[in-house]
């Protein structure tokens, strides 16, 4: 994985077969909505010239802290359906039970790029990974 971009909160990586790039979420909480707009922004900034709508993406949010805070939550979900909407195929990658629930009810309020949810790393990688 050939990393992209990397802080406190987000590390963007690029499988180095141009399939798939990897979003990994830290276990740092944002803490507010200009840090999540900002280090998505960075992310976006990144990818360059890498022609995403050909790739998929794997959101992986396995040590994500769990929020309350539903003005957070929301915007780090409307914020992240931006960056991820001109893939051609996204994946959410989570670990425990609690947080698929979560990510369900949450992947139903996204308009554009909802991703396919897994706790399973192999099936995600798998299914961003196809051409």
């Amino acid at each position: 994985m050939f990393v992209l971009h990397q802080d406190a909160y987000l590390s963007l990586g690029r499988h180095p077969d141009l399939t798939y790039v990897l979003l990994v979420r830290s276990g740092e909480q944002f803490g507010s909505v200009h840090r999540v707009a900002s280090s998505l922004r960075l992310c976006a900034k990144a990818l360059g010239e890498i022609p995403v709508s050909r790739m998929g993406l794997l959101l992986d949010w396995r040590l994500a802290p769990l929020t309350t805070d539903p003005v957070l939550l929301k915007h780090v979900v409307q914020q992240t359906d931006v960056f991820a909407r001109d893939f051609a195929r996204r994946a959410l990658i989570v670990a425990t039970p609690v947080g698929l629930m979560q990510s369900k009810r949450l992947a139903r309020a996204i308009d554009h790029a909802k991703p396919v949810l897994f706790n399973d790393e192999a099936a995600a990688i798998a299914y961003v990974s196809k051409r």
